[in-house]
């Protein structure tokens, strides 16, 4: 097994979920991120096994530099999320996929990584649905944010560079994904907030009637969908892409009421006008990833809300 991991933009909520993941499964772990404040909570056993890389994305040299005795590559970082990604569209793209080509441009002809997994966005890029059935991996893609189409240009990028190396890819789509080290200073995560909006006695804005129906992944349960994509053995080169989500939609009004019932106590709802960029109805098919690598999610929404609400309460994230 390829023990030996690289994170880009590895320092956040999923990054460090991931990190703790991959550490406590005996992998050798290194970080390449500006920032790692949220690393700095993880037990100490583990922070001792951490290798951080201090640097920006937009710094190719040495991000290829960080590669060296490196197995699996896995990009999470992004600039954006979807309400602030069409505040600047331009930046959106130079800042998330100029780093990207520079890299792999950089990489041609000394890669030494074996396999390269790439965070995309089953929420965004695939856009409306207009059955309200759940989306398999070939349906059409047509985002209705900057983010989802960087996400997309970014997956087109990827596997055009990934025909010319000598490794196996994973283009990974998640659904909404959730849990604790959530940055609740980001304005990202309906679950998060909502519990925030609790602790802060704050009212909780709510876009649109709460009918847009979402698919909620917990991030433990990506972790090791990702955990499968590194172990995944393969003598045949190529792309894989998968669907990462519950297959189960919730209402976001449903979710704001169980998140109400787990707290005790009832959210204040500052309603909102209907935002554009926000899809009716995005429920992952994930069939695939059930057959190729016998995974599924093993944490029910309600029991992930409950985590999340033990780890708001005993934080000083808020």
């Amino acid at each position: 097994m390829n023990n030996h991991c690289l994170i880009i933009g590895g320092g956040g909520f999923i990054g460090r979920n991931l990190t703790q993941f991959l550490l406590n499964s005996g992998f050798f772990v290194r970080i390449f991120d500006r920032n790692d404040d949220d690393l700095k909570s993880l037990d100490q056993q583990w922070r001792s096994q951490l290798d951080f890389v201090n640097g920006d994305v937009k710094d190719s040299q040495k991000l290829i530099e960080s590669t060296i005795g490196i197995d699996t590559l896995i990009w999470l970082v992004h600039t954006s999320v979807p309400s602030t990604s069409m505040e600047n569209v331009e930046q959106d793209l130079i800042s998330n996929i100029s780093p990207l080509i520079n890299f792999f441009e950089k990489l041609h002809g000394i890669v030494t990584i074996k396999k390269f997994i790439y965070i995309s966005s089953g929420g965004t890029i695939y856009g409306n649905n207009i059955y309200s059935q759940p989306i398999h991996e070939e349906y059409f893609k047509n985002p209705i944010s900057s983010y989802g189409l960087t996400k997309l240009v970014a997956e087109e990028y990827i596997s055009f560079f990934l025909n010319s190396f000598n490794i196996n890819g994973f283009i990974l789509r998640p659904s909404n994904v959730y849990g604790e080290y959530q940055n609740l200073k980001n304005p990202q995560g309906i679950i998060g907030h909502a519990f925030k909006s609790i602790m802060k006695r704050e009212s909780l804005p709510l876009y649109g009637d709460g009918s847009v129906v979402r698919d909620f992944l917990y991030v433990s349960d990506l972790s090791r969908l990702i955990y499968k994509c590194i172990e995944y053995d393969s003598d045949i080169k190529r792309k894989i892409i998968i669907n990462a989500g519950s297959g189960v939609g919730y209402s976001i009004s449903d979710v704001v009421e169980r998140i109400s019932s787990i707290a005790g106590s009832k959210i204040k709802i500052l309603k909102m006008p209907e935002r554009n960029f926000d899809c009716s109805y995005n429920v992952l098919n994930i069939d695939k990833a059930k057959e190729i690598f016998s995974w599924e999610p093993e944490v029910s929404l309600d029991n992930g809300l409950k985590n999340v609400w033990n780890w708001i309460k005993n934080t000083n994230n808020v």
